[in-house]
């Protein structure tokens, strides 16, 4: 089989796209990604607003070593959401019974509709 100019273009676009997979991979690992969400957070602080005054709550991340303000925290990660439940776990336990879960009906699969206009001459 001889290698033709589209299965040369084929081979390098996997070859960029498994490289970008490695390097972010790296990247991950190595911890550079949350220094480089830390050090654009501090950027921006240092823009927008004077440095926290040292009486303020400090809250400690997932990272060992390291520590955030509540502000540096909502920068950071604005897509966490933090619902507090009036509700015992043990008590959902106690309900989902045996019988009750093998008489459970699943969640509906949601429908999508797809309406394509095309023009009209």
């Amino acid at each position: 089989m001889k290698p033709d100019r589209r299965m040369l273009i084929s081979a390098g676009v996997v070859t960029a796209i498994v490289v970008g997979g490695v390097s972010v991979a790296t990247t991950a690992s190595a911890g550079r990604l949350e220094q480089a969400v830390k050090e654009q957070a501090a950027e921006r602080t240092a823009k927008e607003k004077p440095s926290p005054a040292p009486s303020r709550e400090r809250v400690a991340p997932a990272v060992e070593g390291t520590t955030l303000t509540p502000e540096e925290l909502d920068e950071i990660a604005p897509y966490v959401v933090e619902n507090h439940l009036s509700i015992d776990p043990g008590a959902t336990g106690e309900y989902w019974t045996t019988e009750r879960l093998q008489g459970a009906d699943p969640m509906p699969m949601p429908q999508v509709s797809i309406s394509v206009v095309a023009p009209s001459d």
